[in-house]
């Protein structure tokens, strides 16, 4: 298994990951007595973070065209075209269960804009029909956005203005817990999987010494959001993202200097979701966590997950592997079509 295999497997197993975090931990009807092993789920962000910024960087270097319009299109049209899907079924889920509920006009056009953050229940910029993990996928979209801009304009500073970012960011979220100032303290996770995918790329070596600035940059955040005292009805969440992102990257060090011993023997089993990772993770909430619409057939029972969960593969297979394609095929068509 190669680097960028073990990089799809990864993502294929943060989703699966994820998916069994939300619906068993804390509760006594489903593997309550592995709650310990369900505890990470934000450790599963941070992973995501990482391949993102990996992934991203990667594409970039070697796309033919990188133009602004086409890089736009490429990352709206990935986003886009699944998450629609993903809304209108979370849509008809709730109707068919016990009504609809988090759905406003206010908060359907901040979705769609890419500002849902909180998850307060009166919140317009809450996550639409209240699926939780749509948080991070803004942080996504604006990482996307804020990458193009940095790398084009600002170029060999790049990495400098980030890390700067982050920690000043980091300072200032204990007086303005604000969407930008919380966006940019993730951004040191997610720009790691840059300077990951710059090692990849120019052949070099991911090492601790090839890594410290960005490591640095990151126990410096984590350490001065923990000995801040955060002010009343502040979610506290970003600096668990922190330490356990710096925990899990250095994980992925050692593991890379042992050569990835073991990997294909577990993580890499999960290769066959990597491609169904994006949709899995923005249905899961509706689809597995939160469905009851098999609960009068099977109660609150394992089972019931079981079919939760096959559901929710079967959903992201068809918009993953046929409707996607299909549409993004269709429409980049258009926007690029072929000279003569």
């Amino acid at each position: 298994m190669n680097k960028i295999t073990r990089i799809e497997a990864l993502r294929g197993f943060v989703a699966i990951y994820v998916t069994f975090a939300h619906v068993f931990h804390d509760r006594s009807y489903a593997l309550a007595e592995y709650n310990f092993i369900w505890n990470y789920g934000d450790l599963g962000v941070a992973i995501f973070f990482v391949i993102s910024g990996f992934v991203i960087q990667l594409s970039y270097e070697r796309a033919k065209d990188k133009s602004f319009k086409s890089y736009f299109f490429k990352r709206f049209f990935r986003i886009y075209i699944p998450l629609i899907f993903v809304f209108i079924t979370n849509y008809f889920v709730q109707l068919m269960e016990f009504g609809v509920e988090g759905f406003t006009i206010p908060r359907l056009i901040t979705n769609l804009l890419m500002l849902q953050n909180t998850n307060q229940p009166d919140s317009i910029f809450a996550p639409l029909f209240n699926n939780g993990p749509l948080w991070s996928l803004a942080y996504e979209w604006w990482y996307y956005m804020i990458f193009f801009f940095i790398i084009n304009k600002l170029k060999e500073k790049s990495s400098i203005i980030i890390y700067t970012l982050g920690i000043i960011s980091s300072i200032l979220y204990q007086f303005y817990p604000v969407f930008i100032v919380q966006l940019m303290i993730d951004m040191v996770i997610w720009w790691f999987g840059v300077e990951l995918a710059r090692l990849y790329l120019s052949n070099k070596r991911i090492s601790f010494v090839n890594l410290k600035y960005p490591l640095l940059v990151l126990l410096a955040s984590a350490l001065i959001i923990t000995f801040t005292e955060p002010t009343d009805g502040k979610e506290f969440l970003f600096n668990t993202h922190l330490w356990r992102g710096l925990f899990a990257i250095c994980i992925g060090i050692l593991w890379y200097k042992a050569n990835w011993k073991f990997f294909n023997k577990t993580i890499g089993l999960f290769l066959p979701f990597a491609s169904m990772s994006y949709v899995i993770y923005i249905s899961h909430w509706f689809l597995v966590h939160e469905a009851t619409f098999l609960h009068f057939l099977f109660g609150r029972s394992r089972l019931v997950y079981l079919f939760y969960f096959i559901i929710c593969l079967i959903f992201s297979y068809l918009v993953e592997k046929i409707i996607y394609p299909r549409l993004n095929k269709f429409f980049m068509s258009r926007i690029f079509p072929l000279k003569k």
